[in-house]
């Protein structure tokens, strides 16, 4: 049986906690599309940081476009541009993002046949990448208990580690286990799927927003989601008493949706298992998760993606209307 449509109306408010990244894209989002959206964060300032270095732009496009005026424009205003990122530091090399980029820097230092081993690899995860896409990124996933085929297509037994061993080079090995240091995790107990990582990298750039006189200012995003909540009537209640879902009264508790963006900026990877017990999208009908407590992951771009997850399921139990985009399905095959 279905969940009742409940009508938006200004009485019935979604409750969002936590003003982090997923938090002011949720609650950007449910204002747009007509929900009374009530933020609250604990501290007296809001607690969403921009990264240094913006992996994949497209979401912070998406999470601008779907609550108001699209990011490129409001960047003008600003007088802000995008501007790639210099190659990364990786220990072992100063890796550049471009497919052919890398091919030369990796050819110079270990040869040619090491650089297409590198970018064979590479292409691999990119698949890796397209199952992953509909387990919490960018739609939800009721079931915790992956399929048969799921499982061989994400590599599911698979760590960090034991990729980086396959590749038998040490030097790529340790480009590959860099991964584990940015988040702060064991590349043993690190799913290998986290590998897409440097294949979202390479498909999309690393980028930088700067000014003219080439100074960065990625911040400026987190300043734009903030004024964008004012203009769309958020109620933002910094110092709140309210930083979980056991600390709204039951009076809120009867009447709103709870949207939890809690959980601090990463994960503690205990291996593969770890990704089961995070929390899905929607843990009951009133009850949503969006930010680095969920499946999509704790990186910026994966907190926006699953605020828009987030955002559909509430305002599909909410009003019965799906404004999910479409998709096509994306076969699966063993690939790591």
């Amino acid at each position: 049986m279905g969940v009742p449509a409940v009508p938006i109306g200004r009485r019935v408010p979604v409750v969002v906690i936590g003003a982090s990244l997923a938090g002011l894209a949720v609650a950007g989002r449910l204002a747009l599309v007509g929900h009374r959206v009530v933020l609250h964060e604990r501290r007296d300032r809001i607690s969403a940081l921009a990264p240094s270095v913006i992996d994949l732009p497209a979401a912070w496009r998406d999470s601008f476009r779907k609550s108001g005026r699209p990011l490129d424009l409001e960047l003008q205003t600003l007088g802000l541009q995008w501007r790639p990122a210099p190659p990364t530091d990786y220990g072992v090399l100063l890796l550049p993002h471009s497919r052919g980029e890398q091919w030369e820097t990796l050819g110079t230092r270990w040869g040619e046949p090491v650089a297409r081993r590198w970018q064979d690899f590479l292409d691999s995860t990119d698949q890796v990448w397209q199952a992953m896409r509909p387990l919490g990124i960018e739609s939800e996933l009721s079931d915790p208990r992956l399929d048969r085929r799921t499982r061989q297509a994400i590599g599911w037994r698979r760590s960090l580690a034991d990729l980086a061993a396959a590749l038998h080079h040490d030097g790529l090995a340790e480009l590959l286990t860099a991964i584990a240091a940015e988040h702060d995790a064991d590349p043993r107990w690190l799913p290998g799927w986290y590998a897409t990582r440097h294949s979202i990298r390479r498909t999309f750039g690393r980028w930088q927003l700067v000014d003219a006189h080439g100074r960065t200012d990625n911040q400026a995003l987190v300043g734009l989601l903030r004024r964008r909540l004012d203009k769309r009537g958020v109620e933002l209640r910094l110092g709140s008493a309210i930083d979980s879902p056991s600390t709204v009264t039951p009076a809120e508790l009867a009447a709103a949706a709870v949207v939890d963006c809690t959980g601090g900026d990463r994960i503690d990877w205990r291996g593969r298992r770890t990704w089961v017990v995070l929390e899905p999208t929607t843990r009951e009908p009133g009850r949503y998760y969006a930010g680095p407590r969920t499946r999509a992951g704790s990186e910026p771009w994966a907190q926006l993606m699953s605020a828009a997850v987030a955002a559909y399921a509430v305002h599909s139990h909410r009003t019965g209307e799906d404004i999910r985009p479409v998709r096509k399905a994306t076969p699966r095959r063993r690939l790591i």
